[in-house]
């Protein structure tokens, strides 16, 4: 293509993200921040997803200064793709930061956040945190049930896992 817009180069990022090798979406990320087309509210999670899939907790970080330089950081599904990026990288408390820091999380935070911190070694702080014990604006989806389960065990949290049984 002569002309490449900025949704064209999201899809090209999106594919990359999807497959290996992940690099390849920082690479036309790289491209098309040096085109001139501004990046939007969409690039930025295809581009954190494959930070994520690579464990790439630097260049998620120098991507972060982007997203906060563009003003995206308040924008739900970039905030969602931080979390998810720092919890694949053990970077917990910066995911939590980031968590606390949407104004209304939607699943997909929640979910990110509980299997960050049971992915951690956290399970206590994934029980304590999730949405079943807090005032959540929404509600557990079958996703938050898959991810709090894995927290039960590891915190040998039988009643717990009643009260989730029981949900179901």
């Amino acid at each position: 293509l002569l002309e490449r817009d900025v949704f064209v180069w999201n899809m090209v990022i999106q594919g990359y993200a999807n497959v290996v090798p992940f690099v390849e979406a920082l690479n036309v990320y790289d491209r098309i921040r040096f085109s001139g087309v501004p990046a939007n509210r969409y690039t930025h999670p295809f581009v954190l997803e494959a930070c994520g899939a690579m464990r790439d907790g630097k260049r998620g970080r120098i991507v972060h200064g982007h997203v906060v330089k563009c003003g995206l950081d308040s924008d739900l599904s970039v905030g969602n793709a931080l979390i998810a990026l720092y919890s694949k990288c053990e970077e917990i408390e910066i995911s939590r930061r980031v968590f606390d820091e949407i104004p209304e999380k939607d699943s997909f935070s929640w979910n990110s956040m509980i299997s960050g911190y049971t992915a951690s070694g956290n399970p206590h702080e994934a029980l304590i945190r999730s949405m079943l014990q807090e005032n959540a604006t929404c509600l557990p989806d079958h996703a938050t049930l898959v991810c709090i389960l894995p927290a039960c065990v590891a915190a040998s949290a039988i009643e717990v896992e009643f009260w989730i049984h029981s949900y179901i």
